[in-house]
């Protein structure tokens, strides 16, 4: 599950728990309505959204134990991480992907939603790891890794080499969603500290206000 909190103009929105955050019907129900809320909530055009998560893991991708068990999840899984990305994008706001572990597959694909990923130094990495347990790329996800990645070549590592990509590797990447990148986090209040304070977001809240027209 995850939860959701406001504090003064940003909302947080955190994937519960020590374990691996695998993206089941469950887990995605619960971060759509989160991303509703956010949405009707009027301040939205003048807030942010970070996302993060408790543990070793951002999340590591759909719940392959539960599709396994009934092929016809995987379909569902996939229909509702789908709309949960449509509805990230779509967000009149500035969002941040706070990746403290590993965001692997789905879980890259969930990151690479946010217009920002804020990434640890010494712990952690992107990774689409189909290659490696012999599943197919889904069309869609590669549709965004060649959106959201310019480099050709870091495109070939990520999609054809399965890379372990490192916040040092992402911080080379050309034409990509900006990536900062520290030590350490200390926590959500690390995470607050570490220059994300509204000022820092003035221009970029003026884009997603609908009133900056």
């Amino acid at each position: 599950m995850c939860t959701l909190e406001k504090r003064g103009q940003l909302f947080l929105l955190k994937l519960a728990g020590d374990g691996e955050h695998r993206l089941n019907p469950t887990l995605l129900d619960s971060i759509t309505s989160a991303i509703t809320q956010i949405r009707s909530d009027p301040s939205s055009s003048q807030s942010v959204l970070i996302t993060t998560s408790d543990g070793k893991f951002f999340s590591n991708g759909y719940d392959l134990a539960l599709a396994d068990s009934d092929p016809s999840l995987r379909v569902v899984m996939d229909s509702k991480l789908r709309s949960l990305v449509a509805d990230l994008i779509s967000l009149p706001m500035p969002t941040i992907a706070a990746v403290t572990g590993h965001a692997s597959a789905a879980g890259f694909v969930l990151a690479m939603s946010h217009d920002y990923v804020l990434m640890r130094r010494d712990r952690g990495f992107l990774y689409m790891s189909e290659l490696d347990i012999e599943l197919v790329i889904p069309p869609w996800f590669a549709a965004m890794i060649r959106m959201k990645i310019g480099s050709p070549a870091a495109r070939r590592d990520v999609m054809l080499t399965a890379e372990k990509v490192t916040a040092e590797r992402v911080w080379r990447w050309e034409s990509w969603i900006l990536v900062m990148f520290c030590t350490g986090f200390g926590g959500i209040g690390g995470i607050l500290r570490y220059q994300l304070d509204m000022n820092a977001f003035d221009e970029d809240l003026d884009v997603y206000d609908d009133e900056s027209d």
